[in-house]
């Protein structure tokens, strides 16, 4: 996709091996969709922000590799998403110099949250809720390798830990 004002509803969207919707540019609303089984080798994104910007809501992640990935230079704003707990790699996948504001998700299972790599450019998590205990993630699953550099630039409050016996933490 590349255009402005598209707008993707209440779609199954399943079976892809690169990635199940692609945003090369523009923007792009994403709702009230089932995204499922893209696993491609190495891919495997139910949704890729190459470029442009994506607000994503209410919509349900299973057994992609990764839910979404969002590349340098493109934004996602993410809110009110299941991940079921079977993806293989994470729900949310952020690129170096991306923007990713990630708000009132819920990721189950053993899925990571989320995977880092390199400092966003804007990086908001706040009031979702982690199936795990956080240190089961990994350290660098929330702040990846360059924690400083990431924390300069994170708003991070308010997630939840831990569905067994859940615990907030605003501050990793």
């Amino acid at each position: 996709l590349n255009g402005t004002g598209i707008e993707i509803d209440n779609c199954e969207i399943s079976g892809f091996s690169g990635a199940g919707i692609t945003v090369a540019g523009g923007d792009a609303y994403i709702h009230d969709c089932y995204i499922h089984h893209i696993r491609g080798n190495g891919e495997g994104n139910g949704i890729l922000v190459s470029g442009g910007s994506v607000k994503l809501e209410n919509n349900l992640f299973s057994a992609c590799r990764n839910g979404v990935a969002v590349k340098e230079g493109a934004r996602l704003e993410a809110g009110n998403n299941v991940e079921v707990g079977s993806s293989i790699e994470s729900m949310f996948r952020v690129g170096a110099g991306a923007s990713a504001v990630i708000k009132n998700n819920t990721v189950l299972g053993y899925t990571q949250p989320i995977l880092l790599e390199g400092t966003p450019k804007e990086y908001t998590v706040e009031n979702n809720l982690f199936a795990l205990n956080e240190k089961q993630y990994g350290a660098d699953a929330l702040y990846g390798t360059d924690r400083e550099a990431v924390k300069a630039v994170a708003s991070f409050k308010d997630n939840a830990f831990n569905i067994n016996t859940p615990y907030a933490l605003s501050d990793g």
